[in-house]
């Protein structure tokens, strides 16, 4: 027992002291910086899970480093996990700005540190944030451009060197584009819902600044289309694949931070200046607001901003007048400078809480809204069900929460029918057209004339109706042995089976909800899409 004692012992000051990987003196390729996340993964499994998203234009991971108590188990549950708040950090979309993806590979290993020895890091206690809380860091969004400006054009692979040269631009230290010409952050789609509008909006490549080019070059070029780059697509996946409860992104320069995001409500703008206000209090740097006629469109934070309604913040560091990339020096001040910010934005989230209007999909939660004209949008735009409720997310639907009637069943099968048809004989306890014209076309019956239009729906009377609305002449072409009580609805059950609108062997009993509804009819309007 003692020899147990000991080995742990040992264990745990190995964590504990374990010699530092990163130095903020030394700047690192694209390559480095993969390999030394790789290495404290290694050094620190309970915390650290480095996630590949995929492959640049140029071949290189994209990626992300999950710092949590747990990572593993964290990530092995789906993302509509909330037992945790989940923040994301994000730098190195522009190829020169090299002191971003320096400073979150060392922040990511300080803040390992602290958790093993609780005085890294002052008025900060790492073991109770990192329990309770999961931070995302993207440290290098476009490592071919960060190599090509930071370490020369023959980094990059003979084809895309060809491609660079045919460019005009040939200044390579200075670019902000990816190998393609295309500044990613100017790449971001840029689709939103307009208040004034009342509906949405899509300004990608619409609003301009002067900064602005046409063709690919080192700088402002948006590209063919929105999201048109791996590099994009890869992040736009991930920036919206968690329930991010506010976003940072480095740049540099200027030694300034962006917030307001003059496309959104004021309630929301409000949110987001409490944090930026606390961030740059910490840094002394300045608060720029900016407007419609000083911003250009295809950002990313404006992309998370526009489609998650969460603070998305840009850090600007480093004095304007320097040149990029800069020195060691310059990146040891902006880390200084800036360590502590994802640590004041998960207090700043925590503090804040969740908001009461709960947006779920296919039955699962995906995130929350704070203005009721938000959620209706989505929700309209995107479908799935709107909760109202206070506190953490359910991450599933609750049976018992949002119960749909006989009535409106029919009716979310009807959306998807020919509405022209006549309306049927009217049962004695339903008048409803959606019901009348389901009647006529024979996807509901009833008996002896009766409906019970404000029954709660089961899942057989659910799959009945999708058969019957469907699949009325759908032969079954496989043996199936599946057990279920009531035995009229046994061939539906079959039915929807061998379409994979259903894909379990146990039936599930009881009340269905209008989530798990629109999740069957979205798989529904799928199959009828393919065969026109």
């Amino acid at each position: 027992m003692r020899k147990v004692i000991l080995i742990l012992i040992l264990l745990c000051s190995f964590t504990t002291f374990a010699e530092e990987i990163v130095s903020i003196e030394e700047l690192n390729t694209a390559e480095m910086i993969y390999e030394k996340v790789k290495l404290l993964e290694l050094q620190y499994p309970n915390l650290i899970k480095v996630i590949v998203l995929g492959y640049s234009t140029d071949s290189r991971p994209i990626y992300a480093v999950v710092l949590t108590e747990d990572a593993s188990i964290t990530l092995r549950v789906s993302e509509g996990y909330v037992d945790k708040m989940h923040f994301l950090v994000e730098s190195g979309i522009h190829s020169r700005e090299n002191p971003g993806p320096n400073i979150l590979l060392k922040m990511i290993e300080l803040y390992a540190m602290d958790y093993y020895d609780d005085t890294v890091i002052p008025d900060y206690h790492m073991k109770d944030i990192l329990r309770d809380n999961v931070i995302h860091f993207m440290p290098l969004s476009n490592p071919d451009g960060y190599n090509l400006s930071t370490r020369g054009l023959y980094t990059i692979s003979k084809p895309n060197q060809d491609k660079l040269l045919s460019y005009t631009d040939h200044d390579f230290r200075n670019y902000k584009s990816n190998v393609n010409g295309v500044d990613l952050n100017r790449n971001f789609p840029g689709y939103y819902y307009d208040l004034e509008l009342e509906g949405f909006r899509d300004i990608w490549n619409m609003i301009h600044n002067e900064f602005r080019s046409f063709r690919p070059s080192g700088s402002f070029y948006f590209g063919q289309y929105a999201g048109s780059e791996v590099e994009t697509q890869l992040l736009m996946d991930y920036l919206l694949k968690y329930d991010f409860r506010n976003y940072l992104s480095y740049h540099s320069k200027g030694e300034v931070i962006y917030w307001y995001k003059w496309m959104l409500s004021e309630k929301h703008n409000d949110r987001t200046y409490k944090l930026a206000y606390k961030l740059a209090l910490e840094t002394e740097y300045d608060l720029v607001e900016g407007s419609r006629y000083t911003s250009s469109s295809g950002y990313l934070t404006d992309f998370t901003a526009m489609n998650t309604l969460k603070p998305s913040i840009t850090i600007e560091t480093v004095y304007w007048e320097e040149t990029l990339p800069v020195t060691s020096k310059y990146v040891k001040k902006a880390y200084e400078e800036t360590k502590y910010l994802p640590l004041m934005a998960v207090k700043e989230g925590r503090t804040t809480g969740y908001f009461p209007y709960k947006w779920y999909l296919n039955g699962k939660y995906v995130r929350d809204f704070e203005e009721a004209i938000y959620a209706k949008a989505i929700l309209d735009e995107y479908g799935g069900t709107v909760l109202r409720y206070d506190g953490k997310p359910r991450p599933f639907l609750d049976k018992n929460l949002n119960k749909i009637t006989r009535s409106d069943l029919v009716k979310q099968v009807m959306l998807l029918q020919d509405n022209t048809v006549a309306l049927g004989t009217p049962f004695d306890d339903c008048s409803d057209d959606w019901v009348l014209k389901a009647r006529t076309l024979g996807i509901v019956n009833g008996s002896d004339n009766i409906f019970r239009p404000d029954d709660y729906a089961t899942y057989e009377e659910t799959f009945v109706i999708i058969k019957q609305a469907f699949f009325e002449e759908y032969e079954i072409k496989n043996i199936y042995n599946v057990y279920i009580k009531p035995k009229w609805a046994v061939e539906s059950l079959k039915v929807l089976l061998e379409n994979n609108i259903i894909d379990y062997n146990r039936i599930l009993v009881g009340r269905i909800t209008l989530g798990e509804l629109k999740g069957y009819l979205l798989l529904v309007e799928d199959i009828i899409n393919e065969g026109e």
